[in-house]
């Protein structure tokens, strides 16, 4: 551990380092898997979804799920926490990227991942209960579809039908994760706001988790004054 030490005329501060930020892992994992997003405006960093893998309250070992996996940037991170991963998608070829990113990731780091083609595959966010038991699951961190790439600023109006298509996967969706996941465990899950020509639009999230049985823990906000999607984590607890 690294010490800071600091000194002004009232007090002497000391503090430690406890991690340090691996930004040339991150690029690497970003640039040189074998399957990267079309664009990267899109595409979700390998930063960012370990900060969501984290934010699951995930352990080494468990198991760990992301349901909507796309090419599999948060099953990269969450191999590398130790963790027991599957991933679903409804897209097949997304799932082929995702097995294939993950091999890489295995390969590059000693992590010697088996079955891949089983923990990996394609199939339906909103019916996780066809292919999980209830209470199998331990965390679960994950970025669902969140509208289609906006390439100008919609209405308040345009902003308020895009939420209202996505909608009913979050809720569906939320509904099977809270059935597989185990009691007092996690999820983080990224949530769309959207700037339009009239305010920001935002998806109520928390009502819908309410309703279903979670219990609210924290939302963490990425909007940056250039974006109109704004991405929010919510992170929320399974009583």
């Amino acid at each position: 551990m690294e010490l800071l030490i600091a000194l002004d005329a009232e007090a002497l501060y000391v503090a430690g380092t406890l991690a340090i930020c691996d930004q040339e892992g991150f690029n690497k994992r970003g640039v040189d898997r074998p399957f990267r997003p079309k664009d990267w405006k899109f595409g979700m960093a390998p930063n960012y979804a370990k900060a969501l893998v984290n934010l699951s309250g995930a352990k080494e070992g468990d198991v760990f799920l992301d349901p909507f996996c796309g090419i599999g940037t948060i099953l990269q991170e969450a191999t590398l926490n130790g963790l027991d991963v599957f991933g679903v998608d409804i897209d097949k070829r997304s799932v082929e990227s995702a097995r294939a990113n993950c091999e890489w990731v295995s390969h590059e780091y000693g992590l010697g991942l088996r079955d891949l083609d089983i923990r990996i595959f394609a199939g339906d966010a909103c019916k996780l209960t066809a292919y999980f038991d209830e209470g199998s699951v331990d965390a679960v961190a994950t970025e669902p579809f969140l509208g289609p790439p906006l390439m100008g600023t919609p209405s308040y109006k345009s902003a308020k039908r895009i939420l209202s298509e996505v909608e009913p996967v979050y809720r569906q969706s939320l509904s099977e994760i809270y059935k597989i996941l185990k009691p007092s465990r996690q999820v983080a899950i990224v949530v769309p706001n959207i700037k339009s020509s009239g305010g920001i639009v935002g998806l109520d999230l928390r009502k819908t988790a309410g309703c279903i049985g979670f219990v609210f823990c924290d939302c963490i906000s990425d909007r940056r004054e250039h974006q109109l999607l704004y991405r929010d984590i919510h992170v929320y607890r399974k009583p």
